[in-house]
């Protein structure tokens, strides 16, 4: 069977408590997802639900699960889904164990060669320890923040790119020295929805807390997927939620639960959520079901006879404070940037210069960040002693 003809996993509103659109998703276009629930809510059914029709929707279209549970490899169930047969996982360079699937070593991988496969994952199974996993995951992130000319490629190729936890693009931009604080790594969620119109990365994020992105993440997102808060405080921002109105409309609905309004924010089944969409809609709706998702009380690398071995030994992990070999490369960089503005060159001469020695291509204001006048936080590191 071709893999464009496998149906999406259906995601369909069946109330509208608020707003009426004909279509409830036009896949042909990169919308920014926000699925919000907590623990075993199935906020993983609606990454899935998200990414199938994105596939369904066109044979150029990809999907890239690249940031998953350290302690779940939930992104590997893609290889027990139908697209198994075009789906390549992400390994360490030193990888020498056994996988029956195809991979693509982490410093081989580009958007463009990846682009041969619909379906692209990694685990921290396939790394030799974590701070190469995170420091991989950090410059991959980068490549799809800088990705241009969508618009101009046959079939408008768009990639749905999930982020299973939120928490996990942070921690590596941070330990791949790419921001300098979490503040800043928490805003590279809403650039990439300001930018997914011209880059066509649709940004599939889900989290447990609300409040775990970007506020202009938050508000921006075209569908903010609401899969049941649990127990944590509800935001003032989702007040409005609450209202009467929708409990009247809500009681309506064949699919309703013996629950009040409220109790089914909190606690809704597994298979039902409720959408707040960017023209001001909210509808309850259902997910359709994944078997190839039931994968609880099974060893999925026994399972998928994954086993995993390196050419390299597994070093221990890295002192907190120890750095990467990309800090390194980053002070290098920084120690170069400042000789050379001791000789009197200015922000545009620096960056022109460092290209030609073959160095990284930096931005002139990337450079004019590692300059006197600039803020970047390298000194203390040097001051610390590599």
């Amino acid at each position: 069977m071709a893999l464009e003809t496998v149906r999406a996993v259906p995601m369909r509103p069946i109330n509208w408590l608020q707003g009426r659109r004909a279509e409830f998703v036009d896949w042909s276009l990169p919308w920014a997802f926000y699925n919000v629930g907590d623990v075993d809510q199935g906020k993983m059914g609606a990454d899935i639900a998200e990414a199938t029709n994105y596939l369904a929707e066109s044979p150029y279209y990809r999907v890239r699960d690249l940031f998953g549970s350290d302690n779940d490899s939930e992104s590997l169930t893609w290889f027990k889904s139908p697209y198994k047969d075009e789906t390549a996982a992400i390994v360490d360079d030193s990888w020498a164990g056994e996988m029956p699937f195809p991979t693509i070593r982490v410093s081989d991988f580009s958007i463009a060669k990846a682009n041969q496969y619909r379906v692209v994952v990694t685990d921290r199974m396939l790394f030799r320890n974590e701070a190469v996993h995170y420091s991989s995951l950090g410059r991959i992130f980068q490549m799809f923040r800088d990705r241009r000319g969508y618009k101009q490629e046959t079939g408008k190729p768009i990639i749905a790119l999930i982020v299973r936890e939120a928490r996990k693009v942070i921690m590596a931009q941070l330990r791949a020295n790419m921001t300098k604080d979490q503040q800043e790594a928490e805003y590279v969620f809403a650039d990439m929805n300001a930018q997914r119109a011209h880059s066509g990365i649709a940004p599939i994020v889900d989290n447990q807390r609300w409040k775990g992105v970007h506020v202009d993440y938050r508000d921006l997102a075209s569908y903010k997927v609401l899969k049941g808060f649990g127990p944590q405080v509800i935001p003032d921002e989702l007040d409005w939620v609450f209202k009467p109105e929708f409990a009247m409309k809500w009681l309506s609905t064949p699919f309703r639960t013996r629950q009040t309004w409220p109790s089914f924010l909190r606690n809704m089944p597994v298979r039902q959520f409720v959408c707040l969409d960017r023209w001001n809609g909210v509808c309850h709706g259902v997910i359709g079901e994944i078997e190839w998702l039931k994968y609880k009380g099974y060893d999925l690398a026994e399972l998928l006879q994954i086993r995993p071995a390196f050419d390299k030994p597994i070093e221990p992990e890295p002192k907190q404070g120890a750095l990467t070999p990309h800090a390194k490369e980053m002070l290098e960089m920084h120690r170069r940037i400042r000789e050379l503005e001791a000789k009197g060159l200015n922000a545009k001469e620096i960056t022109a210069q460092v290209e030609l020695e073959g160095r990284k291509r930096r931005s002139v204001p990337g450079i004019f960040y590692h300059m006197t006048a600039g803020s970047c936080t390298c000194e203390s590191k040097l001051l610390k002693g590599e």
